[in-house]
């Protein structure tokens, strides 16, 4: 019984120490110490996920002679929320009609001086050039062709014969054409024929099966025959028919043309008597 007062002696002195040594240890942190309380004009340590949508501006206070320093809040200034995750929206400020959808392109001014090309870099491609050549001729046939071929190469310039074909006149071709008769033209022709007119079947040609009244040189006399068939009964016409014939002509270069002497034109005058030669520019082709 004994012991057990004793023993509760020592537990309640053992917990009045410990309790006294936590009271002096914490009075002394309060005094010795910096005291935190929400009211104290302290610095404060704030996580920045603490700070809504805004931007910490931090500076540094000496210490020590300035030898230490530290960070800490001493502002929160609130700045304009950047949003990271969201593109921009470049239509911004345009109407609907102006913005540009994606996929479209932008309509430029075809009048604007973008991509413009300046007139002292453009560059004109010019056609292919063509060799220009002289005609000699017109000659009356191969004979004095052939002389003025000989001469033109003993000279040493190159040369070569051109046939043309052209109208060289108009023939006046009177006929009773198919749908000038009715019936078979063979039956017309006959009649024609009886009457001492005369008359051929044409065989071939645009005006097959049409019967031919002749040719003549001048439409006066076309036109006066025809008159003549009228009264009798017909309806012939007078169709234009041009007559072709062959010209013959030498081609030369026209740069080798001037290089030929005044004796080689009188050599050509005296070759060519019957023919009157003149000089045509044409292509070489």
């Amino acid at each position: 019984m004994r012991w057990f007062f004793l023993l509760m002696v020592f537990a309640n002195l053992l917990a009045w120490y410990w309790f006294s040594s936590a009271v002096e240890q914490r009075s002394a942190l309060k005094v010795g110490g910096h005291a935190l309380s929400e009211g104290d004009d302290v610095d404060r340590l704030v996580l920045l996920g603490e700070v809504e949508a805004g931007a910490v501006v931090f500076s540094k206070t000496a210490v020590n002679n300035d030898v230490e320093s530290r960070v800490h809040v001493s502002s929160v200034e609130l700045l304009p929320t950047a949003v990271v995750d969201e593109e921009p929206d470049l239509t911004a400020g345009f109407s609907d009609e102006e913005r540009i959808t994606s996929g479209s392109k932008p309509d430029f001014d075809e009048n604007s001086d973008l991509g413009a090309v300046s007139e002292d870099e453009r560059v004109e491609v010019a056609p292919d050039a063509v060799q220009a050549c002289s005609l000699l001729g017109s000659f009356m046939g191969d004979a004095e062709v052939e002389s003025v071929l000989g001469r033109l190469g003993e000279a040493g310039i190159p040369a070569k014969k051109v046939v043309r074909e052209v109208v060289a006149r108009e023939v006046f071709w009177l006929m009773i054409t198919s749908r000038g008769f009715f019936g078979n033209s063979g039956d017309v022709l006959r009649e024609l024929q009886e009457k001492k007119i005369d008359s051929f079947l044409i065989e071939e040609g645009e005006f097959v099966n049409g019967i031919s009244l002749g040719v003549f040189g001048s439409r006066e006399n076309a036109e006066s025959y025809r008159s003549e068939l009228v009264e009798k009964g017909y309806q012939p016409e007078v169709v234009p028919l041009p007559r072709f014939e062959s010209q013959y002509w030498i081609s030369v270069p026209a740069e080798d043309l001037v290089k030929l002497s005044d004796e080689f034109w009188a050599d050509i005058s005296a070759l060519t008597a019957d023919s009157e030669v003149i000089v045509e520019e044409a292509s070489c082709e």
